[in-house]
């Protein structure tokens, strides 16, 4: 007969075999698990790191150019008005009156008299009415061009032309610029102005330029070109140069 060690158990068939899992253990793997799925819940629920975002947004935007403007005010204009009135005018008539003399015989006698008739007429009457009138004359925008040093020197002078007595014929503004449209000087001048007086650091183009001369009466119109009695060798245009103070003399049209 086999001998049995003290530790080798035989397997119990029947009823009498045991059960590994008992239900008290079942039971306690029940929380075990839900604990676990609210766990995952949480973790799953939990907000990860909060990143700040920049945000550009491109806005367009109107650019708005200011245009030098001159505003002229008041000028008188005859106005011819037609006004409605009656002229009185006597026509002689004659009239031939029938009378009985003693002699008991009819006699005719003309007697003029004088009858009077209203005629309407019209009579032209001129009356001077003054009258607001607003002009915008808009001076030429600059062309940009790269200046130079400003070590030009120049003035407007209409002391040696045709208006060296009348002077500027009325108010407005001479521009000075090169062929190119880079203007150089201004001068604003009232009616009669013969001189600008020396104008100064003027940034020239070149260290040697042509230049010419616009006027824009203040009235409204222009430009009129006006002619330089000094000119550049072969050309209708003036000159100016750097370091060298040079009148522009200039008249105006005929």
């Amino acid at each position: 007969m086999p001998t049995q060690t003290p530790y080798e158990q035989k397997p119990m068939s029947g009823k009498g075999k045991t059960n590994s899992n008992p239900w008290w253990l079942r039971l306690t793997a029940l929380p075990a698990a839900l604990l676990l799925l609210f766990l995952g819940f949480l973790i799953r629920g939990c907000p990860g790191q909060v990143e700040t975002v920049e945000v550009t947004r491109v806005v367009s935007q109107a650019v708005v150019t200011e245009q030098p403007v001159t505003r002229i005010v008041e000028k008188m204009v005859e106005v011819t008005s037609v006004v409605p009135e009656v002229v009185v005018t006597e026509f002689p008539v004659t009239r031939i009156v029938t009378e009985t003399a003693e002699i008991e015989k009819e006699v005719t006698r003309i007697v003029p008299e004088v009858v009077v008739t209203e005629i309407p007429v019209t009579r032209l009457v001129k009356e001077v009415v003054q009258i607001e009138v607003t002009k915008i004359v808009a001076v030429p925008a600059e062309i940009t061009v790269t200046p130079g040093n400003g070590r030009g020197c120049t003035r407007f002078d209409l002391e040696v032309g045709r208006n060296k007595i009348s002077g500027t014929p009325e108010d407005g503004i001479y521009i000075m610029q090169e062929p190119s449209g880079h203007r150089l000087a201004t001068w604003t001048a009232k009616q009669g102005w013969l001189d600008s007086g020396w104008l100064r650091n003027l940034p020239l183009s070149r260290t040697e330029v042509h230049v010419q001369v616009f006027f824009y009466p203040a009235t409204g119109g222009g430009p009129i070109p006006l002619e330089i009695l000094n000119p550049a060798p072969a050309t209708a245009d003036g000159w100016l140069a750097n370091d060298i103070c040079h009148a522009i003399e200039i008249q105006f049209p005929e």
